[in-house]
């Protein structure tokens, strides 16, 4: 039996530093999408806080706690609608006082977030501590996750492991400017056709301090083909998915004449060396 999901990605308009702006904006598309059936809702990278910090300070002056008042409110929101949503922020770890770019997977009451552990040198990634922790995957109402943010689109190895991990779904927040757009174009369904998970990316549509947000927004099949995809501005796009058709690494062809396997015909220990650290 197929198990339809209905998952959206939300390419709206960020405030950068107004995070009670940006968490207004948030609420209403989440409740939009919720009344039209939607299950899963993934936003922008950094969309409650803005990207393109000049100073650690101001980065700083944008964050929020991971159990602050605007997380418990999206996961107020979250159960009241019942849906998943994926929301992006500068999160500040009080204890130790470091910062990191983090996305929050918010079902209900429970809040999974990560950290991303690929950093460029750029906006508010250059005042930003690297993430430490390990590939996050979550099981939640709207099936299995696998979370990934912008930069680490660039590490095929980051996103086989979200998928050797069980995600059905890797969810990518992202902020990629016009320049990116090779990227935006080539990596996503990429990620999708090797790992058999569908793949759904939210970028931005508008402009921030002079730079243009390139777009393309898009939601992947787990064969690599677009099933939805955007421009520049805002949108929300949404598309009915089958789980079951994730995770197939089995491809049939042609019966005892043309089969794949695409994960039991790994060799893990010839990869040995993506392992070790760069000589660079």
């Amino acid at each position: 039996m197929a198990r339809i999901v209905r998952v959206s990605v939300a390419q709206i308009p960020v405030a950068i530093g107004d995070v009670q702006q940006n968490l207004a904006t948030h609420e209403t598309a989440i409740r939009e999408l919720a009344a039209d059936g939607v299950e899963l809702a993934v936003f922008p990278e950094c969309g409650l806080s803005g990207y393109l910090f000049d100073t650690r300070a101001e980065t700083e002056a944008a964050s929020i706690g991971a159990d602050g008042p605007e997380i418990a409110r999206l996961a107020a929101v979250s159960a009241e609608l019942g849906i998943v949503v994926v929301v992006g922020f500068v999160e500040l770890d009080e204890a130790s006082d470091r910062l990191y770019n983090t996305a929050a997977t918010i079902d209900g009451d429970r809040v999974v977030c990560y950290r991303k552990t690929h950093l460029p040198f750029l906006g508010a990634d250059r005042f930003v501590d690297v993430g430490e922790n390990q590939p996050a995957v979550v099981e939640t109402r709207a099936g299995v996750i696998g979370m990934s943010i912008c930069y680490d689109l660039r590490y095929p190895e980051w996103a086989r492991s979200l998928s050797l991990l069980g995600a059905e779904i890797m969810v990518h927040p992202t902020n990629w400017a016009v320049p990116a757009e090779p990227v935006a174009r080539i990596l996503p369904p990429a990620r999708a056709m090797e790992n058999a998970m569908y793949v759904l990316v939210s970028d931005r549509g508008d402009a921030e301090r002079g730079v243009d947000f390139v777009g393309l927004s898009g939601i992947y099949e787990p064969n690599g083909s677009i099933r939805e995809l955007c421009e520049r501005g805002d949108h929300l796009i949404t598309a009915d998915i089958d789980l079951d058709l994730a995770r197939r690494s089995k491809i049939v062809f042609d019966p005892g004449v043309f089969e794949l396997d695409l994960f039991g015909s790994r060799r893990p220990e010839l990869y040995r060396v993506i392992t070790e650290p760069s000589a660079s």
